[in-house]
């Protein structure tokens, strides 16, 4: 009986035992075709990869990368760009670590041999044990996203080496240069507009014409022209007499739709001694939209 009752307790184990097993496969068998319903609905990229992402088991490249029917061991330099690989083992590790999902835009080598850019997501499939049984995967299509942001990062890069040229330019110029926004509060002044006022840039940024130290009627006189080429955006010309110790010259002053930007030109004037004095130049504010 003791023998009898050992046998039999033996068979309800391993019998248990291939219940829990065929119990499982059948929800694994469940979950894949639930995840492969979700995913047909997209046009995304499935795949499937064996527990420690050794072997490639399954992929539907969905005319993006190349199909894998079988199971292969060189998925990695077959279809991941060299320079992304590192990242890509390094990002799988962690995933197989926590057992949580993979995640990550890299380049892959498309089915054409050109290269592309994919969003890959892969979550692991767990047994009854709570070890990784394999990973199911979804690979999108984002070449022409990182595309554009490519084109957008040059744009940037050119905007930027373009600014710094010009800022140079202003920089350097002998010629007065300065901006307003519509509240008539500086948002640039060029050196030698900061020098002949005997100020600093961060003292001068959002500073109105009469803080820095126009006087009253002429800081007036330049915020009704401001207010004037906002309704009109047409070009306004005139003349004006200020004091200066040395100079006399021509201002220009342009006006775009949120700011407007003054040049001031000058040459010494023979006629005058080097005193302080009042002299007359011309202005010509113009506008474009």
């Amino acid at each position: 009986m003791t023998n009898g009752n050992a046998v039999d307790g033996g068979e309800v184990t391993r019998a248990t035992s291939k219940r829990r097993t065929a119990d499982w496969q059948a929800q694994l068998l469940q979950s894949e075709k639930r995840l492969r319903g979700f995913v047909a609905a997209s046009n995304d990229v499935i795949y499937r990869m064996s527990p420690d992402w050794t072997e490639m088991l399954e992929l539907d490249g969905r005319g993006f990368i190349s199909d894998t029917e079988q199971a292969r061991r060189d998925w990695l330099s077959d279809y991941i760009h060299p320079d992304d690989q590192n990242r890509v083992q390094a990002a799988i590790a962690e995933a197989i670590r926590t057992k949580s999902v993979f995640e990550l835009e890299h380049r892959v080598k498309r089915w054409d041999g050109t290269l592309g850019w994919t969003l890959s997501r892969a979550i692991p499939l767990l047994d009854d044990d709570g070890e990784i049984s394999e990973w199911f995967g979804a690979a999108s299509d984002i070449t022409a996203r990182r595309q554009a942001l490519d084109d957008l990062a040059r744009v940037i890069a050119d905007s930027e080496r373009q600014k710094n040229f010009y800022e140079s330019l202003i920089s350097n110029t002998p010629d007065l240069v300065y901006a307003f926004d519509r509240n008539y509060r500086f948002l640039f002044a060029n050196d030698a507009l900061l020098k002949m006022w005997d100020r600093s840039l961060a003292e001068s940024i959002g500073k109105r014409l009469i803080e820095v130290g126009y006087e009253p009627w002429h800081a007036e006189m330049h915020e009704r022209e401001i207010d004037r080429v906002v309704a009109t955006k047409q070009p306004i010309r005139g003349e004006v007499g200020f004091h200066t110790p040395l100079w006399v010259g021509v201002p220009m002053t342009i006006f775009s739709h949120r700011s407007w930007t003054r040049t001031v030109r000058f040459s010494p004037s023979p006629e005058q001694p080097a005193t302080s004095r009042t002299s007359s130049a011309r202005k010509n504010i113009c506008s474009f939209s």
